[in-house]
């Protein structure tokens, strides 16, 4: 069968290495070799065969007598002499025979060892080329299997929103604490990035639609494209915590300006992040603190500061308390200013305005904090709501609670008490500093340790981000992404814009996972992933650049970048099938053929049950 060669004089031989290169690297680290796929023919030092044999029909590149692969799951490539008489290869790995695609002008081979094919810590394997005039000789290899360390697996999936090619050997080059280190210092090379000028993205000024897809595109950006990952994670993290959406008009400049903070104070200490969600204008119209005034208390706000942003719903308050802390937070309220940024119409803009002439200026006794907090009137009057505010952010309850928050997310929902017990001696040593803080969780045993790997789903934000990274999609200049990425936001329950619950999104994956939710992700998402109309998408070209000419090569390799190479051998085998179409032959001379034929891989491969987990 003829290889994917749609014009051989331009695959890249320096290309090639590079990539082969990083193959090795990901069975060190513990990602098996897929995500590296083309470990091609010169691009090792090594010998190629795995016997004593000086001259062999057969090798299986980069795996020398008594090499190991890896036990999760591994991808090998391999080349057969004279190639020119090849029809394709069979071969048998431990108790199953597969027939795979060969190139004809390379001898290129590929295929997937699978878990079930280790038997006693090996992997035996006979290569049979299948050639014109018949079967060849039989070679057989075997290779040791090896459980890698899970830990680089834990940290693309959850310190960063998802695989990219090349992620896995950067992180075992400078290490997976170096590169813990480098995402919360967020001292990751972002230039790249920041060329692209994001903040350019922002409507301000335009309809108030336009703003709004505008803000969301801002946020796909950022998530998708910075290589400050864990800070973006961080951001999107306490962007949900802090929950809240505008419920009039105006407000779309105090959005942003709340995300900028979010991402500001992302590693810096909680009670600076409470307080910035308590001045936000967004959270006072959303939570109807505007309305907070004294001879008309409203305790909206002040009930959520306790269960949802601070104590928790079991830390301890009652509805006095509830009362007191409203009282202590009357004339915290907004104004509408003249907003003379419109570009398109006269508007009025919500700001956040102090009106001492409006606070209840009475002592306020807070029994479930032992807190009596004195009346001040005049502007100290504000004051008083920031006491409460720093007193709730040292409490035992609210350090609890975040960090039972922060280890559900990072490292499982079952919350294992030794990492809670790190993460809250953390807090306490750096007075809630989230840098250190999370940097306990991410270097705890825990992180990365095989109970915890791939034990969570993606929720559809997550999703969609991953995609776009595995892939490099990147929207074209005439187009704009934000559409589809909310339609298929709103279709599987995560609107961004107008979800209505102070609770914001549930982070339990279970709650996603619902037929409805992933039959809206899963639909639009098929549908974004080959539209290149409106995304900079060439697929072949990908393959090209890494080398890969066969089906088994290909489905291998798009397989590795939506699922961080953690798929199984029924979707393997579902995305060859996809490639093929339903006639079973794909035409690698014909480029619509070619094309057809990976967009439909593409389209599985997103689908598929790996892809949705982290």
């Amino acid at each position: 069968m003829l290889g994917l060669e749609l014009n051989p004089r331009s695959w890249s031989a320096a290309g090639r290495k590079a990539f082969m290169a990083g193959v090795a690297v990901f069975a060190v680290v513990g990602i098996g070799s897929t995500s590296a796929m083309a470990k091609k023919q010169s691009a090792t030092s090594a010998p190629a065969a795995s016997s004593q044999s000086a001259v062999r029909d057969v090798t299986i590149t980069g795996k020398v007598a008594g090499a190991t692969v890896n036990a999760d799951g591994e991808t090998l490539f391999g080349t057969i002499r004279n190639p020119a008489t090849l029809r394709s290869a069979d071969i048998r790995i431990g108790a199953r025979t597969v027939k795979v695609s060969t190139d004809v002008t390379t001898g290129q081979f590929a295929f997937r060892i699978f878990p079930e094919d280790v038997a006693s810590g090996r992997v035996n394997i006979t290569v049979t080329p299948v050639r014109q005039a018949g079967a060849g000789t039989p070679e057989a290899f075997t290779f040791r299997a090896v459980f890698p360390n899970r830990r680089v697996d834990a940290i693309i999936n959850r310190v960063t929103f998802g695989n990219t090619p090349g992620l896995a050997q950067y992180i075992a080059q400078i290490g997976p604490n170096a590169f813990i280190d480098e995402q919360l210092n967020a001292s990751s090379n972002d230039a790249a990035f920041l060329a692209t000028q994001p903040e350019t993205l922002l409507r301000v000024g335009q309809r108030e639609w336009e703003e709004n897809m505008g803000l969301q595109e801002w946020r796909i950006n950022h998530a998708a494209y910075s290589q400050r990952q864990l800070l973006e994670i961080m951001t999107n993290f306490w962007e949900n915590h802090f929950w809240s959406i505008p419920k009039d008009g105006g407000l779309i400049y105090a959005q942003v300006q709340e995300v900028r903070d979010f991402r500001r104070l992302a590693f810096g200490k909680f009670s600076d992040l409470l307080a910035a969600s308590m001045s936000s204008p967004v959270m006072m119209n959303f939570l109807d603190n505007d309305s907070n005034r004294r001879g008309a208390i409203n305790e909206n706000y002040a009930r959520e500061l306790l269960e949802l942003h601070t104590v928790g719903v079991n830390g301890g308050y009652t509805n006095a308390d509830i009362r007191a802390i409203a009282a202590a937070m009357t004339g915290w309220s907004l104004e509408r200013v003249d907003d003379t940024t419109s570009l398109v119409e006269v508007r009025k803009r919500l700001v956040f305005k102090y009106k001492p002439e409006i606070h209840d200026a009475t002592d306020k006794v807070i029994p479930f904090m032992n807190l009596t907090v004195k009346g001040r009137s005049g502007a100290e009057g504000m004051n008083e709501g920031k006491e409460i505010g720093a007193a709730l952010a040292r409490l035992p309850q609210t350090r609890k609670f975040i960090c039972g928050k922060l280890v559900a997310h990072f490292v499982d929902e079952s919350m294992p008490q030794s990492v809670l017990a790190r993460c809250e001696d953390a807090w306490v040593r750096s007075d809630g500093t989230m840098r250190n803080v999370v940097s306990a969780i991410l270097k705890s045993p825990e992180f990365g340790s095989p109970q915890y790997t791939r034990s969570k789903g993606r929720v559809p934000f997550e999703y969609m981000v991953a995609m776009l990274r595995a892939y490099g999609l990147r929207e074209r200049a005439d187009r704009d992404m934000s559409w589809s990425f909310d339609r298929t936001l709103l279709e599987a329950g995560q609107d961004l814009r107008s979800f209505s619950l102070p609770t914001g999104f549930d982070d339990e994956s279970g709650k996603w996972l619902s037929t409805a939710s992933l039959n809206g992700r899963l639909r639009n998402t098929s549908s974004m992933v080959v539209n290149d109309w409106g995304l900079n998408i060439d697929y072949p070209a990908m393959l090209r650049a890494q080398d890969i000419r066969t089906i088994e090569g290909a489905a291998a390799y798009l397989l590795s970048l939506a699922t961080s190479d953690r798929f199984n051998r029924a979707e393997y085998e579902a995305v060859i099938n996809a490639i093929r179409g339903n006639d079973g032959v794909l035409n690698w001379q014909n480029a619509w053929d070619v094309k057809s034929g990976l967009f439909r891989g593409v389209m599985l491969s997103v689908n598929l049950p790996s892809a949705q987990v982290q």
